[in-house]
């Protein structure tokens, strides 16, 4: 059963990191892999009444890694923690099958993250937080698949797309598509484990830089303001992007919550045309704020 198992773990690493280039590398260099199965021993300790054996075992896990995670903490199968140094996950955590982690990620109580989900470096997912693929928290949307089948996404657009190895989903019957979006957004069927969901920022063919965590146009400011000044950002950062040009039929995307966003400026690139599924546009779930999404003006950038 153990050696199966870690048959399986190594095998799904090297599926997943293109720098995996053997088992024995994975087996003996990955510290992520060796602090996941101390956590199975730690957690077989857990559950058995051993508290303290369990935590032990977390400590030393800890010390040789660099990861931390506690024995309470419910971890699904094929769990990939990426480099790993500086990682925390808490007790109440649950995780569920084929989860990639980042570095530096933060994991508080009660943080639930489902099968499937790929979480960027230094994300920090607070207690009773729901993590979908790339950090969609919670929230249920209806996607319009026809937005873009003769039209072209608009800056601010909330966008679903899927990651390069999903991107064929997109040629699937558009009818479908949106009755499995809408039972998806009603909780009837699982969202698809490949579906990311960001806002367009630059548009295909224009330079997008980033200073002081200000977003700049073809050198013109990009004029964005926080939740509590009627805008859609839930936290502005200090980050920093040189001047990034689009390549054509390609979008620069962001997340609103920008200094845990993993999106255009690192992990994910610019979004390919042929990866965006549709547009999020209407919010269903939580119901006391459900209502429309629509994309905000920008003056002095959209209006040239």
């Amino acid at each position: 059963m153990f050696f199966s198992k870690l048959r399986e773990d190594i095998q799904s690493i090297i599926e997943r990191d293109p720098a995996a280039r053997n088992g024995w590398e994975v087996l003996t260099c990955y510290p992520g892999l060796h602090a996941v199965v101390m956590h199975g021993w730690a957690h077989a300790c857990w559950r058995a009444g051993l508290k303290w054996m369990g935590r032990f075992i977390s400590y030393i896990a800890r010390i040789i890694t660099g990861i931390e995670i506690h024995p309470g903490a419910t971890i699904g199968e094929r769990f990939f923690i990426d480099h790993g140094m500086g990682v925390v996950i808490g007790e109440t955590a649950e995780i569920g099958d084929d989860v990639t982690l980042g570095s530096d990620a933060i994991l508080h109580p009660h943080v639930v993250i489902y099968k499937g989900a790929k979480i960027g470096d230094r994300f920090e997912a607070h207690s009773h937080a729901i993590v979908r693929e790339y950090c969609e928290i919670g929230d249920r949307v209806m996607v319009n698949r026809l937005s873009y089948r003769w039209g072209q996404p608009d800056r601010g657009d909330i966008i679903v797309f899927a990651d390069e190895a999903g991107a064929e989903r997109n040629a699937q019957n558009p009818i479908v598509g949106g009755l499995r979006s809408l039972a998806a957004g009603l909780g009837l069927v699982p969202p698809s484990e490949e579906d990311f969901i960001k806002r367009v920022i630059g548009l295909p063919g224009e330079t997008v830089e980033v200073r002081d965590g200000v977003v700049y146009i073809d050198g013109d400011e990009l004029p964005e303001a926080a939740v509590s000044d009627g805008g859609y950002l839930s936290t502005r950062d200090e980050s920093f992007m040189p001047p990034t040009v689009g390549p054509e039929d390609e979008y620069f995307v962001m997340g609103d919550n920008r200094p845990r966003s993993s999106d255009s400026r690192s992990l994910l690139g610019t979004i390919d045309r042929e990866q965006i599924i549709g547009r999020a546009f209407v919010l269903m779930w939580p119901f006391d704020r459900a209502g429309s999404l629509s994309a905000p003006d920008y003056p002095g950038v959209d209006d040239e």
